[in-house]
């Protein structure tokens, strides 16, 4: 019983957010996320970006990007690297690292929401860059999680994996930049 009042609570809450952000239906909603070269010092550097997943939803059409960068793309280490041949809505495509402000500008530009997963490192490697990107209002879903759908003795912040399986969402190959930011 306490298991079916906690799965209703749940939806209810999911429920009252997306209603509260109901404004945002007929608008362009963009997510962003970044793999990074593995074991580097200074990994959260414009600089360090491995792959780039960007996905854009206006309206009814979610379109999704997943970008290699040519120039860190041969430093493959772990099963992270293994998975940036593995984007499961569309083709890859490989950018040289001096294309990536314009492909992040032209994808952002006139968005009305930007979205990430674990926001302070994503803005952090925008802030690297020292470019004025068009960002208008940012949504963590790490933070939503934690602050409507967070069990009192859960651990503070989730990985994205933990998200999905918590809402049965169904997903494969997780650390691909492009399938991330789609999830």
């Amino acid at each position: 019983r306490n298991e079916e009042l906690l799965k209703i609570n749940k939806q209810k809450k999911l429920e009252h957010f997306f209603d509260m952000n109901r404004d945002y239906k007929n608008k362009k909603i963009v997510s962003l996320d970044f793999e990074f070269i593995p074991g580097v010092l200074d990994k959260f550097s414009f600089k360090n970006i491995f792959e780039l997943g960007i996905s854009v939803q206006d309206g009814s059409n979610i379109n999704s990007y997943h970008y290699i960068v040519e120039e860190n793309s041969n430093l493959k280490e772990g099963k992270k690297r293994e998975l940036q041949s593995s984007f499961n809505f569309g083709k890859s495509e490989y950018v040289s690292f001096k294309d990536l402000n314009e492909i992040i500008q032209k994808h952002i530009d006139n968005n009305e929401l930007l979205i990430f997963h674990e926001h302070s490192y994503d803005l952090s490697i925008l802030d690297s860059n020292n470019r004025s990107y068009d960002i208008k209002n940012v949504k963590d879903t790490q933070y939503i999680y934690s602050k409507h759908f967070r069990k009192p003795e859960e651990e503070q912040s989730k990985t994205l994996k933990k998200l999905l399986d918590d809402h049965n969402i169904i997903y494969k190959n997780l650390h691909n930049a492009g399938n991330d930011s789609r999830f």
